[in-house]
């Protein structure tokens, strides 16, 4: 294999890795959300080993090409089953755009927890006028607002 194919090699395998790790995120999310509700909790945690599984293919497959895994370590869920949050820098931007205080309520700190810094407007003129003077990489708005 040329240098140029094992670095293609490599790229891939690193991109596969960023995937597999979202996705376990992901389903962490999803397992703590479910309230410990039998059935959901089963199939999660199944999925949660898969991905696991995933990326630990991926850093062998990384090491035996001779690069360096990004970061070899997933945390597991603490003990009360809420994730920790894997990569807590760069954090994306959210601005959270509903005129509803119990819905901003609910999803900022589930949001937050997963690792993106919150910013909430209750209207469309705060909206925009967050977005002309901040960095913003995601916007969830209220469709009826």
């Amino acid at each position: 294999m040329s240098t140029q194919e094992e670095q293609e090699e490599i790229d891939q395998q690193q991109e596969l890795l960023r995937i597999h790790r979202r996705n376990l995120r992901r389903l962490q999310l999803q397992a703590a959300r479910s309230g410990g509700e039998p059935n959901v909790s089963t199939e999660i945690a199944n999925r949660i080993d898969d991905a696991r599984e995933e990326i630990r293919k991926c850093e062998e497959v990384l090491r035996h090409l001779g690069a360096e895994v990004e970061d070899p370590t997933i945390e597991p869920p603490t003990p009360s089953g809420v994730p920790r949050p894997l990569h807590p820098e760069p954090r994306q931007n959210i601005l959270l755009v509903d005129d509803d205080p119990d819905i901003t309520n609910n999803l900022k700190p589930i949001l937050e927890h997963a690792g993106f810094t919150v910013h909430i407007a209750f209207d469309g003129e705060t909206a925009l006028d967050h977005v002309k003077t901040n960095r913003v990489d995601l916007i969830i708005l209220d469709f009826v607002l």
